[in-house]
């Protein structure tokens, strides 16, 4: 035995079979309501390039999702440990690689502009672009300034609208 959708004259619109889930949806429910306790990355649409034309590696990925998972809300270009700026070495022992294998990863995501590696003095740390992604709403000057000519800031609308000012003088 079949089920039917009818519309209100009795036409039928759809025939389900007995197994079938009934599942309705209404596309025109505009009603928002809140996730509470969650803090949100935010990826550009233009990212998502990155995972379907498959640029990088596994590992990479792995890598690089890793970093993310190290950004401070509001404060979200750097990647650290309690709140300073994680070094080099650091990340090497947190993600459990050689120097080599990490500087591998770090040169393809550079590369690619999804971050940069910021010396000072002797240490290095890694900042990673706010175009590209970002956790929170906040941004500093200066990482927005030094990624300003990157391609994630030139590429799309929904980049400029992050963009303060414009930085490419």
């Amino acid at each position: 035995m079949a089920r039917y959708l009818l519309d209100e004259t009795g036409e039928v619109l759809y025939e389900f079979k007995d197994n079938e889930k009934i599942v309705i949806y209404d596309s025109l429910n505009t009603k928002r309501n809140i996730i509470n306790n969650k803090l949100f990355y935010k990826l550009y649409k233009d990212s998502l390039l990155i995972f379907i034309n498959e640029h990088i590696s596994q590992k990479v990925f792995k890598t690089l999702f890793g970093l993310i998972r190290l950004l401070d809300f509001n404060t979200n270009e750097f990647v650290s440990f309690n709140g300073l700026p994680a070094t080099i070495g650091q990340l090497c022992k947190y993600f459990n690689m050689t120097n080599k294998t990490f500087y591998n990863h770090i040169r393809q995501l550079e590369k690619l502009e999804i971050l940069k590696k910021v010396k000072k003095g002797r240490e290095v740390n890694i900042l990673i672009n706010p175009y590209f992604i970002s956790y929170g709403t906040k941004h500093t000057d200066e990482a927005l300034k030094i990624f300003a000519n990157t391609i994630w800031a030139k590429s799309s609308v929904y980049s400029k609208r992050k963009r303060k000012g414009d930085y490419s003088k």
